[in-house]
């Protein structure tokens, strides 16, 4: 549970540290330019990703997105989804 969090936590980090790299570089130089998924994709797994035609056209969009905004929702999916919870005892529920 701790090691998804903390890997969470992590991807939030990446994912904002890119963004401001983005927009830094956005400031710069006067131009749009970003790191896409897909360029991510073929960094880390060596080639670049291929689809079949059933769903295909929604995961090249995707894919074509900047990359901190794939990673982000899924650090703050982990944070979220793996937080810990306090238990409360049985008999006593609060009610609004």
């Amino acid at each position: 549970m701790i090691l998804f969090r903390l890997l969470g936590w992590v991807l939030v980090g990446i994912s904002v540290l890119m963004a401001s790299t983005e927009a830094i570089a956005a400031l710069g130089t006067g131009t749009h330019d970003f790191i896409a998924a897909a360029d991510l994709w073929a960094l880390f797994l060596g080639t670049v990703p291929e689809f079949d035609a059933s769903g295909a056209a929604l995961w090249q969009d995707v894919l074509a997105w900047p990359a901190w905004t794939v990673i982000l929702p899924v650090g703050a999916l982990f944070v979220l989804a793996f937080r810990t919870r306090k238990k409360r005892p049985f008999g006593k529920r609060r009610f609004a």
